[in-house]
C-alpha cells in the first residue's frame, strides 16, 4: 500500500486553484482570505472497505506508508495564462438601416429657472411587527435574604387534581358506615329478640304526648347474693317506683308518683297505688293511672331491683353528687365521702330505694326529712343518669354488652321495640329543657292506714304535664 492509497476517502485540506477547481475557468476566483468550502478528491472512486493487508512476516523489518513531511513544499501545477480580451469594433450600418429612434433629449432651462419640486409625503412608519424595539432588560434579581413575591394568579402552574385520593377516602367512609349500620342494626334486632313483652291492654296511644310510664318492681326474684341481703324477703312484686315520663317538642318532663299515694283502684276499691301493681300486674296499674289521675299511657318500661343493678353496672356507672357522707343501714347505703363520684349498680339501687336517709353533719349523723318525696327525687337523677350514659358515643364500643344487659332486664308492652327505646332516650339526650317533679301530696291517715293525698297543686301539675306545658315547679 502506497502513501496515497491509505485516505481516499478522506477530504483532502488543501486549496487546490487547477482546472475547473480553480474556479471554473474564470481568473482571481479564489483568493487569499475569502471562505473556502473543501471538495471530497474525485481523481479516483473511493473504496471502501481497504482492501485487508497482506500478512506480515515476523522475519522482516514492518513496512508501511512513508511519513508525511509537513514542511516540504507543495508542488502545484501551472496555472495556464490568461487569455486577451479583444474589444468589440463598431461599424457603421449601411444605408437604409431601420434605427431606433433616439430618445427625446431633456429640455434646457434657463439659468434663472425655478424648477418646482413636488412635496414628498412623509414616510409612513414601519409595521409593528418589523419595527426594532430594543429588547426588554432583565429585572434586577432580588437581594439576598428578600423575600420573592408569589407569581400572579395567571402565571401559577395547575395542580394536578387529586380526585383519586378523596373519591377513595370517601368510598372508604362509606363503608366503614355501612358496616357500622349492619352491626349496630343486627345488635338491635337480636337485643329485641329478647325483651320480656307482656300484653297490657289498657294502654292508650295516641291521645297526647306520647306518656311512657317506667315502673321499679320490688321482686325480689333474681336478686344478685350481694344484694339479697339489703331488701328483706318479701314474696310477690309491688311497684316500687312509678315515673311517667315523655318528651314534647324540645321538652322532656318527668312526673314521679309516691308509693303510697291513694287512689281508687277499678275493681278493688281504695287504696295505695303501689296496690294495684300487686292486685292486677301492669294492666290494671295503667288503668288506675289513666282513671284516677286522667293521664293517659302510650307505653310500658319496668325493670327489677337485679335488672337495674346490671343495666347501671352494664353503662360503667352513675355520677352521682353528695353534699356530705351518705348512709342508709336498712336499704345498704353508704357513702364515706363528699363530693361527686361515680356509683356501681349496687350502690345506685341503694341510693334510689333509701327512705331512711342519714348524713354525716359536724361529726353527727342525722336524718334527712322527706321520706318518699326525696326518694322520688333521686330515682329521677339516677334514671336521667342511665339514660346519660346509654346516649353517649363511647356506649358505641359496649354496644354488645349494654344490650344484652338491657334487654334481658326489661319487660316492655307488645307495641314496644328496641329503636322506640333508643328513640325515647335521644329525647332525653336531646331536650333543651328538663322538667321534673314529684305529685304534690301531703300525709294523712285514714281507717288506721297511712296514705299521701294530693294536696290543691296537685291538679294543676297533672294538667301541665298532659298538655305538654311547663310544670310549675322543680325545673332541673
Amino acid at each position: 500500500m502506497t502513501s496515497n492509497d491509505h485516505d481516499d476517502n478522506q477530504v483532502d485540506d488543501s486549496p487546490d486553484r487547477s482546472g475547473d477547481d480553480a474556479g471554473d475557468g474564470v481568473p482571481g476566483a479564489w483568493e487569499i482570505g475569502q471562505p473556502w468550502t473543501p471538495r471530497p478528491r474525485q481523481d479516483r472512486p473511493p473504496t471502501w472497505p481497504p482492501p485487508p493487508m497482506p500478512p506480515v512476516d515476523p522475519g522482516r523489518e514492518p513496512s508501511g506508508p512513508a511519513p508525511i513531511d509537513r514542511q516540504a513544499p507543495v508542488s502545484r501545477p501551472a496555472v495556464p495564462p490568461e487569455s486577451p480580451v479583444t474589444a468589440p469594433v463598431h461599424s457603421t450600418p449601411p444605408a437604409g438601416t431601420l434605427l431606433p429612434p433616439e430618445p427625446p433629449s431633456a429640455p434646457v432651462l434657463p439659468p434663472d429657472a425655478t424648477i418646482a419640486m413636488p412635496a414628498t409625503a412623509a414616510p409612513s412608519p414601519p409595521p409593528p411587527f418589523m419595527s426594532q424595539q430594543p429588547p426588554a432588560a432583565a429585572p434586577p434579581p432580588p437581594p439576598t435574604g428578600s423575600r420573592v413575591p408569589p407569581p400572579a394568579p395567571g402565571d401559577r402552574p395547575e395542580r394536578p387534581r387529586r380526585r383519586g385520593f378523596f373519591s377513595r377516602l370517601f368510598r372508604r367512609l362509606l363503608v366503614l358506615v355501612v358496616i357500622i349500620a349492619v352491626v349496630v342494626g343486627g345488635l338491635a334486632v337480636w337485643a329485641d329478640s329478647k325483651l320480656d313483652r307482656i300484653d297490657v291492654g289498657a294502654l292508650s296511644p295516641g291521645r297526647g304526648p306520647d306518656t311512657v310510664l317506667i315502673v321499679g318492681s320490688d321482686s325480689r326474684e333474681n336478686l344478685p347474693d350481694d344484694l339479697a341481703g339489703n331488701f328483706g324477703d318479701f314474696a310477690g312484686s309491688r311497684s316500687d317506683v312509678i315515673i311517667l315520663a315523655h318528651a314534647s317538642g324540645t321538652r322532656l318532663q318527668m312526673l314521679s308518683l309516691p308509693r303510697d299515694l291513694k287512689v281508687s283502684i277499678p275493681g278493688e276499691g281504695t287504696n295505695k297505688i303501689n296496690a294495684a301493681y300487686a292486685f292486677g300486674g301492669p294492666d290494671l296499674l295503667v288503668e288506675t293511672i289513666q282513671s284516677d289521675l286522667g293521664i293517659p299511657i302510650a307505653g310500658y318500661l319496668e325493670v327489677q331491683f337485679g335488672g337495674f343493678a346490671s343495666i347501671v353496672d352494664a353503662v360503667g356507672g352513675v355520677e352521682l353528687t353528695f353534699e356530705y357522707p351518705t348512709r342508709d343501714l336498712k336499704s345498704g347505703l353508704e357513702v364515706d365521702d363528699a363530693g361527686p363520684r361515680t356509683v356501681d349498680g349496687a350502690t345506685a339501687l341503694a341510693y334510689v330505694r333509701s327512705r331512711h336517709t342519714e348524713q354525716l353533719r359536724d361529726g353527727d349523723w342525722q336524718s334527712v326529712a322527706g321520706g318518699d318525696i326525696q326518694r322520688t327525687g333521686r330515682q329521677r337523677k339516677v334514671l336521667s343518669g342511665i339514660v346519660g350514659r346509654l346516649t353517649s358515643p363511647s356506649m358505641l364500643f359496649r354496644a354488645p354488652a349494654v344490650m344484652s344487659s338491657v334487654a334481658s332486664s326489661l319487660r316492655v308492652d307488645r307495641g314496644t321495640h328496641v329503636w322506640d327505646l333508643a328513640i325515647l332516650g335521644l329525647r332525653f339526650k336531646t331536650a333543651s329543657d328538663t322538667e321534673s317533679m314529684a305529685l304534690p301530696v301531703t300525709g294523712a291517715t285514714e281507717g288506721g292506714v297511712s296514705y299521701v293525698v294530693r294536696t290543691g297543686g296537685a291538679a294543676a301539675a297533672v294538667a301541665a304535664f298532659v298538655a305538654g306545658e311547663p310544670l310549675p315547679v322543680e325545673k332541673g
